[in-house]
């Protein structure tokens, strides 16, 4: 199957101020979103049905990923790139199978897609 690279759509919304759309640039550019999307996919696929908190725990305790400097970073960072690659590489499970996350909100859980 011929899927979209991981890193070459857009994420900004039109309506976005100008200091997001430079964000999304420089994360794109430097090679941070690609490189942290690649890291995101993989462990989907590894452990199918976590929600991103779970995701952030696994890539820095298990696997010493970098996404980010403190857990709540690294948790964002999951979330961003979950949402970069919605429905291209990965899936958000049903609304009836979120759960509380480790920051005490419900979350989504993700598959493979």
């Amino acid at each position: 199957m011929n899927q979209q690279p991981l890193d070459l759509h857009p994420v900004s919304h039109r309506n976005d101020p100008a200091t997001s759309k430079d964000a999304e640039r420089k994360v794109t550019d430097s090679g941070k979103r690609k490189s942290n999307n690649e890291k995101v996919a993989w462990l989907v696929s590894r452990w199918p049905g976590l929600t991103p908190s779970e995701y952030a725990v696994h890539a820095f305790n298990e696997y010493g990923l970098q996404l980010g400097d403190t857990p709540d970073k690294r948790i964002f960072e999951v979330r961003r790139r979950l949402s970069d690659m919605n429905g291209i590489h990965v899936r958000r499970g049903t609304k009836d199978e979120a759960r509380l996350g480790l920051l005490a909100n419900k979350e989504s859980v993700w598959y493979p897609r």
